[in-house]
């Protein structure tokens, strides 16, 4: 099994990669507005 980071947004959970975590430029709440639209 491969390494993964888990992001916690608000009551969402995001599986990437470890090391290629693609919300590396963005805050939780930048996270929640992108993921809410």
């Amino acid at each position: 099994m491969e390494r993964i980071d888990i992001v916690v947004a608000g009551n969402t959970r995001i599986i990437s990669p470890a090391g290629e975590s693609w919300n590396s430029g963005f805050d939780g709440e930048s996270v929640s507005r992108a993921l809410s639209g």
